[in-house]
């Protein structure tokens, strides 16, 4: 491209911008022609928007250029943003009114409320009187309230003593607490030793058990022990043998939740079973190893039994 060439390239291009620039304004003045605009304001208002209108196109090609993703401006965005003020003038043309309108409407109750406080001073002198009387009636009120004190302070004797009971209760409260959280720590080990006995476990184990048509009276009275903490509701060996067929059995005795068992199924089990000195973890050991495991596993051993009742009574 020769110089001559660019200047005149230069000049087409600053024509054809000039042209459309005068479009635009004339575009935006025409349609500016039936607002109400003040004369020394409107020269200047066409030109912002043809001005806006420009800008939006430049900044499209920035954006364009930037970012490789395209905005299009055409004649219609130019129209509808003329259309947009001419609607926002209106709209708030019309605020205006409305706000003078309200204006005009506070002033007139601010007259109003003018007399009507005049009023209400008349009102107040004479609610002056009537609360004279009742300041006097409110004396001898207070005088009765004087008399009646003493009682007060004699029942609020009685409640401090109740209290001070209260505070005693609560350190005794607090020692059998202190010694049912001692017993449970020494029961600890007897859980983990429940633990590892279910874990050693092995389902030839449970079939053994349910193999036998009458088993030893102690691996039996183990299994019904094992229903009533499940809380079923045969507690048999009839019943005790449908419960082993059941394919989960050996991991409901694994994820036996211990904190859920209620105070009646542990006092049946107590009262039934565990006061029988045979009814040991060596004796059932001697006669079956899964006896000895589900016994040990959900009833671990006489220190948890000395714990239940403390714990039950801290609940």
């Amino acid at each position: 491209v020769q110089p001559h060439q660019c200047d005149t390239i230069h000049q087409v291009y600053m024509c054809v911008l000039n042209t459309l620039l005068q479009a635009l304004s004339s575009v935006a003045t025409a349609f500016l022609e039936s607002e109400d605009l003040p004369t020394a304001l409107r020269p200047a208002i066409v030109e912002h928007m043809v001005l806006v209108h420009q800008s939006v196109r430049q900044f499209s090609a920035q954006f364009a250029e930037e970012l490789r993703r395209y905005n299009y401006v055409t004649p219609k965005n130019y129209l509808d943003f003329i259309t947009n003020y001419k609607r926002g003038l209106t709209a708030q043309r019309q605020e205006i009114v409305e706000t003078s309108g309200r204006l005009s409407n506070g002033l007139t109750k601010l007259v109003q409320a003018s007399a009507e406080v005049d009023q209400l001073q008349k009102e107040l002198s004479q609610a002056k009187v009537v609360v004279k009387a009742a300041t006097q009636e409110c004396n001898q009120l207070l005088e009765v309230i004087s008399a009646n004190t003493s009682d007060a302070e004699v029942k609020q004797k009685a409640a401090i003593e109740k209290e001070e009971a209260l505070q005693i209760e609560s350190v005794q409260i607090a020692q059998d607490k202190d010694e049912a959280e001692q017993a449970l720590s020494e029961a600890i080990p007897a859980l983990e030793d429940a633990a590892a006995a279910l874990n050693d476990l092995k389902r030839d184990d449970i079939t053994e058990i349910r193999s036998f048509a009458k088993p030893h009276v102690l691996v039996q009275r183990v299994c019904e022990c094992v229903v009533i903490l499940k809380n079923l509701k045969d507690v048999s060996w009839a019943g005790a043998k449908s419960m082993m067929t059941d394919p989960g059995f050996l991991k409901s005795l694994v994820e036996f939740d211990k904190d859920g068992l209620t105070e009646k199924q542990v006092k049946k089990v107590k009262t039934e079973y565990m006061k029988d000195p045979s009814f040991t973890y060596e004796n059932i050991k001697t006669i079956s190893t899964a006896g000895a495991g589900g016994f040990a596993g959900l009833w671990p051993g006489p220190d948890m039994r000395t714990v239940f009742p403390s714990n039950w009574q801290l609940s």
